[in-house]
């Protein structure tokens, strides 16, 4: 009888304290607000993968500059030195947690544009202002031959210049009474869809990841350095 017990006991443990409420977390896509911390990461992280991820995708950064009428890729790194691990910094960080279209996630957005440029003049009080930022995703499929493995220097990502429209995506444009001008602007110049023209399409598709890395290499297209 007690070596019977004991297995059960183990069971109901495994049972009531990961694959129920691991289960549970799955179904409903969230995690209780009132548990520790530690317990919801625990939950939500700890699971089996069946199939692999077959796209994952970053955020850049452009801005306009006053009197400069085209879009400048931002070097992050300039505005936020801080790496928090790896080759990422704050900023890519806090783009790369706002992967959805929730109304939240755009003011988040809209708070970053207004770091940037706030920064930039206390950074560069002699240079252009800075008026206007623009947040692009580009969408990478996993596996794919030539990026990778032929990136332009160690640990860099491409230049934004290099990389075909058909990849890069519009995310949002701040100050966004500008939003609705610079989308059209975007698609004339025959640029990929916007975000949520994106996010429409990909919705129920299976692993596409938003995953901000490394802050962007020098500009190499004019601009600031």
């Amino acid at each position: 009888m007690r070596r019977r017990i004991g297995p059960a006991l183990h069971l109901g443990f495994f049972a009531g304290l990961f694959l129920l409420p691991q289960l549970g977390c799955g179904l409903v896509n969230r995690t209780p607000t009132w548990l520790p911390n530690e317990m919801r990461t625990f939950w939500r992280m700890a699971a089996l993968f069946g199939r692999r991820e077959t796209a994952w995708s970053e955020h850049r950064v452009e801005a306009r500059f006053a009197g400069i009428s085209s879009w400048v890729e931002l070097d992050l790194r300039s505005y936020d030195p801080e790496r928090i691990y790896g080759y990422e910094n704050r900023v890519a960080r806090v783009l790369a947690m706002t992967g959805g279209r929730a109304e939240g996630n755009r003011v988040v957005r809209a708070e970053v544009a207004e770091f940037l440029m706030r920064k930039h003049r206390e950074l560069f009080p002699t240079a252009p202002e800075m008026r206007q930022v623009r947040v692009l995703g580009v969408t990478w499929k996993v596996g794919e031959a030539g990026w990778m493995a032929d990136a332009p220097g160690r640990w860099q990502r491409w230049p934004l210049q290099t990389i075909p429209r058909s990849q890069v995506r519009l995310v949002g444009v701040y100050p966004p009474d500008e939003e609705l001008r610079a989308q059209e602007e975007w698609m004339k110049l025959g640029g990929a869809e916007t975000d949520a023209a994106f996010t429409s399409r990909m919705k129920g598709a299976e692993g596409v990841v938003r995953l901000a890395l490394s802050p962007s290499a020098p500009v190499t297209s004019g601009g600031l350095a």
